[in-house]
């Protein structure tokens, strides 16, 4: 009997290397799974908790996860670490657009990010005020201080660590935006900061 498992595997190898587009000449592309649902469905879903849920946030993650191999430069095209902060954007452009294809919001959540993309794998930073927690790279968390330096808020230097000065920074912040007070760089306030400022 002949073994194909090695010749295969030996392929799979040489593809692995090579960088892959996944669209025809005119840039359209096969969207499989729940990628290809209406996102009044995924906000269906995440409203009434369904169990379907965790097969959405497979499928964005796996968008992000490609989208971060295949854009040069960048080593996280999300700068949140946790899967809620970036599915919480994609719900966003979903209950805006209840009839386009899942894929699309996903797709519209990358370009939304693409200024606080991660070009560096820098430390994740814990982060915890009260029974709030949250996650960041360094070079985000660095890149929340540059901003609040330049607002005038930060007196100190921008180090990529969450000192009490930071925490009292992002909570003036937030209170000047009429956002919630969480002395976080929880997703809203990164967006306002590093993306529509």
């Amino acid at each position: 009997m002949r073994s194909y498992l090695f010749p295969a595997l030996g392929l799979i190898g040489l593809l692995a290397t090579v960088p892959a587009s996944a669209a025809d000449k005119a840039g359209d592309y096969s969207v499989r799974g729940v990628g290809s649902l209406k996102c009044s469905v995924f906000v269906d879903t995440v409203v009434g908790a369904k169990p379907e849920l965790g097969t959405f946030i497979g499928y964005i993650d796996g968008v992000v996860t490609t989208a971060s191999r295949l854009t040069p430069g960048v080593f996280d095209a999300s700068p949140f670490i946790l899967p809620g902060p970036f599915s919480a954007i994609v719900m966003n452009i979903c209950k805006q657009v209840p009839d386009q294809i899942v894929d699309v919001a996903v797709r519209g959540a990358l370009e939304a990010v693409g200024k606080v993309r991660v070009t560096t794998n820098s430390p994740v930073v814990e982060m915890t005020v009260g029974q709030n927690r949250m996650n960041l790279r360094a070079e985000t968390l660095r890149a929340v201080q540059v901003k609040l330096k330049a607002l005038k808020l930060l007196t100190g230097e921008p180090d990529g660590k969450f000192g009490a000065g930071t925490q009292e920074a992002l909570r003036r912040y937030q209170e000047n935006n009429h956002l919630a007070v969480t002395s976080l760089p929880d997703p809203d306030t990164v967006l306002a900061l590093l993306v529509r400022s």
